[in-house]
């Protein structure tokens, strides 16, 4: 009789709300935040691991490497796994099979593909907080307070109603944000502060003129009785 929990993992489920591509960092690669979410994690023995093919459209050979999982995955949990290194203007197929000790479970394969930036010469970096380590920002530990990541599906009801947006800035309730609480028991002058990556800018780019603009965006909600 088999060990309760001994059954192949089910497939995993990509997400497909990252940018495309999330990172243009050379004249001729690109690099890709690829995340998926692991369907039913407890109904089986735990997922160690990962098998990640990867293959350039077109082709028949598949590039395999693992990716290891420490602890146990939680149902909804994003997982994110950086692909580099791929060749502008390539479609790639991405096949993830996750592992337990008792062997392969069912695969997943998507397609992704590159898009170029309006101005062929800058370089872009595109980032949702979706990420798992928030793009790369960090909290201030000279504040007062700290910035939380959620969604509205995943929204602590402790917080005051009716502020915060009612989904992130593409419409969905489960992408997330990063979220302040202004009302009680924040005082006035207490300050949260998200320090962004540091970004290199080379003072001449290579692949086109020497004094390109580079701009640094980004989406914010504001919503309360006093704002």
């Amino acid at each position: 009789m088999a060990a309760a929990g001994s059954g192949k993992a089910y497939a995993p489920e990509f997400y497909y709300d990252t940018y495309n591509p999330v990172w243009q960092n050379r004249h001729r690669v690109y690099s890709y935040s690829l995340q998926w979410t692991q369907m039913n994690p407890d109904a089986v023995d735990r997922i160690v691991a990962y098998r990640l093919g990867i293959r350039q459209a077109g082709q028949q050979r598949w590039w395999e490497q693992e990716i290891k999982i420490n602890g146990n995955i939680q149902k909804g949990e994003l997982i994110t796994y950086n692909l580099t290194e791929l060749i502008k203007p390539e479609a790639y197929e991405v096949r993830l099979t996750p592992l337990t000790k008792f062997g392969e479970g069912d695969s997943t394969i998507r397609v992704i593909k590159y898009s170029a930036p309006v101005n062929p010469h800058l370089r872009e970096f595109h980032c949702g907080f979706e990420d798992g380590n928030i793009c790369l920002f960090t909290q201030d530990d000279t504040d007062n307070f700290d910035w939380t990541k959620q969604s509205t599906a995943t929204r602590n009801t402790k917080y005051t109603p009716n502020t915060g947006p009612n989904a992130d800035r593409s419409g969905s309730k489960e992408g997330f944000y990063m979220y302040i609480e202004t009302s009680r028991p924040r005082l006035e002058g207490e300050k949260a502060r998200l320090l962004s990556p540091v970004f290199s800018i080379a003072p001449k780019n290579p692949y086109g003129p020497t004094n390109t603009a580079y701009c640094f965006s980004f989406f914010y909600h504001m919503y309360g009785q006093h704002i």
